[in-house]
């Protein structure tokens, strides 16, 4: 009974602190990996989910899990905001188990500060970060497992174990250092690491490597943008990697002044001041392994967990991420077990050593941090509510998180408040002049409020910054020949369909600019592609008033009938229908 006790409470404290989130909507890149992703939204996604490259990362069971539930939930946001939280909390009970059977001091004290852990809010709160919640959740189960396996001898345990730990990484790759941990768990319980554990964790190892593998090839061609962020050498990388995990180290033992992205430092490779973090690092890990026959070894354990499983996301390897920032609070999720196990034993060890009254006051001390760390976590779920909560939040936080200010752009954009979106990519471009997404916007916004020359400046520099903008090229095309530039306009589309022949929109807005010119036939061939690759009923609608203007009647009146099929409101394909019917 004491067991369950403790195990509700855990997970009460997680749904407590995290409640807000029940209440948030979809934010960030939640619409890319969810909301408008075509493999979620498709009955026939799933195949692609699992057999294809299509998606930007390879995480086919957390795509599968927003597959099953968009068929419960559709766009209902508090389904996949309730099911983020049950993951965490469940994560949280078996955490406290796992110390428990690994003989750690206050398991689950450890238990509820990861529960309630405000560096855990991203991962938990952001409907998209499911890959942390899930894959947290199968790895710790495939540990478990592990250890069941070493005190039974039962291959069935193993094998459950293997295939578990697959399944994490099938969620998202941020598991691949549970073979080490193997290693480091034997070192706890042993005080050596034998040629049986190695022999153990070797399959372990190969599972490792090829989700390591896929996962840098779906990073290097599918998840990193045109726009990945300035270059970096290996000095920069190293020095950087020091100055990432005495970060991380802080906001998991303070865990204030947190942000959805940090400022991106400015690293000098060359500085040997620049390196003096990770050698100082390593120069401590030193100093307790020369310790590790007393108390080094629980901080050993603890910090090496920690480091482990930052490893990966140091910048050692290319990363979509760093573009915005060298640090993430979501890229600790999994790491972040190490510091609370280490603040729940040192809790206990003190709580056992301590006379009446000092348990008194270091029980109303930890009441303390839990409740603080749950105002903390609370306030920060409630930052997720919406995009504009989201990124006005962040740039309050970090001024200079160049893709805050355009994001909180795009999101009032989404309500019509283009003046104050205006004023938001402006200021995307002054922290970062080079951004093709932000000049595209803001030539959008210049064009509606018919300030043709601005916006066709900024399309032409977001097209300069990045020839492979697909959409600013189309703008600039079309603004071309607004501006009668119609020669000009004709070789940027043409330009353009050379490189993307299948891009219907570009084939769509070709067709249209033809038909300003009155030149039919052409608008009407292009149209036709465009509508045969992305049957929209508006353009179905445009086609068949070409069509009509041609004489080629009985096409217009298939056009206008598929038209109003799918969209009974268009006016134009009603109108033009009933004339042709008439006749």
């Amino acid at each position: 009974m004491r067991a369950w006790a403790k195990a509700a409470g855990v997970l009460l404290l997680a749904v407590a602190a995290y409640f807000p989130a029940l209440g948030a909507g979809f934010v960030f890149d939640d619409a890319l990996l969810l909301t408008d992703n075509r493999l979620i939204r498709e009955s026939g996604g799933l195949f692609d989910i699992w057999f294809s490259t299509q998606p930007k990362d390879y995480l086919p069971l957390t795509h599968t899990s927003f597959w099953l539930e968009w068929r419960l939930w559709g766009e209902w946001a508090a389904g996949y905001h309730l099911s983020n939280v049950l993951l965490h909390g469940l994560s949280a009970v078996l955490l406290g188990l796992l110390l428990e059977r690994l003989s750690v001091r206050g398991a689950f004290f450890a238990a509820a500060l990861f529960a309630v852990h405000p560096v855990a809010a991203s991962s938990v709160a952001w409907v998209s970060e499911r890959k942390n919640a899930l894959s947290g959740l199968l790895f710790l189960v495939a540990l478990w497992a592990f250890l069941r396996f070493e005190r039974s001898g039962k291959r069935a345990a193993y094998l459950g174990s293997l295939g578990l730990f697959l399944l994490s990484l099938l969620c998202k790759a941020s598991a691949v250092m549970m073979p080490p941990l193997l290693l480091l768990l034997a070192f706890w319980q042993r005080g050596k690491v034998s040629w049986r554990d190695l022999l153990r964790s070797a399959p372990f190892f190969a599972l490792s490597a090829g989700a390591g593998a896929v996962t840098i090839w779906f990073q290097l061609h599918r998840a990193i943008s045109y726009d990945s962020g300035p270059p970096e050498g290996a000095l920069e990388r190293l020095a950087a990697a020091g100055w990432s995990i005495w970060f991380y180290l802080g906001k998991a033992f303070v865990p204030l002044g947190l942000s959805l992205i940090y400022p991106r430092w400015e690293v000098e490779g060359r500085s040997l001041l620049h390196h003096l973090p990770w050698m100082a690092y390593l120069a401590g890990l030193a100093f307790l392994w020369a310790k590790r026959k007393s108390f080094g070894r629980p901080l050993l354990v603890g910090l090496g967990h920690h480091g482990l499983f930052l490893l990966p996301v140091l910048g050692f390897l290319e990363m979509y991420w760093r573009r915005f920032s060298f640090v993430a609070d979501h890229l600790q999720y999994l790491s972040l077990m190490g510091p609370v196990a280490l603040a729940g034993g040192a809790g206990a060890f003190a709580f056992e050593r301590a006379g009446k009254l000092g348990r008194g006051a270091l029980l109303a001390f930890g009441a303390l941090c839990l409740g603080v760390l749950s105002a903390l976590t609370f306030s920060e779920a409630q930052s997720f509510r919406d995009e504009e909560t989201l990124w006005r939040t962040t740039v309050e936080r970090n001024p200079k998180a160049w893709v805050a200010h355009y994001n909180l752009g795009a999101s009032l954009v989404a309500k019509g408040r283009k003046a104050e979106a205006e004023a938001c990519f402006r200021q995307t471009l002054r922290l970062h002049p080079g951004y093709s997404e932000a000049h595209n916007n803001l030539g959008s916004i210049l064009s509606e409020m018919g300030e043709l020359p601005g916006a066709l400046e900024h399309f032409a520099r977001a097209v300069k910054s990045q020839p492979r903008n697909l959409a600013a090229r189309r703008n600039l095309a079309v603004h071309l020949a607004r501006s009668g530039r119609t020669e000009e306009s004709l070789g940027e589309f043409g330009s353009l369909l050379r490189d993307a022949p299948d891009d219907a929109v570009a084939l769509h807005d070709f067709g249209a600019t033809l038909a300003g010119m009155g030149r039919l036939e052409e608008a009407i061939d292009r149209l036709s592609r465009a509508v045969e690759l992305q049957p929209e009923a508006s353009w179905r609608e445009g086609l068949g008033t070409l069509l009509e203007a041609r004489g080629r009647r009985s096409e217009a009146a298939r056009e206008y009938r598929e038209a109003l099929r799918v969209d009974p409101s268009l006016t134009r394909a009603r109108e033009g229908l009933s004339r042709l019917e008439g006749q």
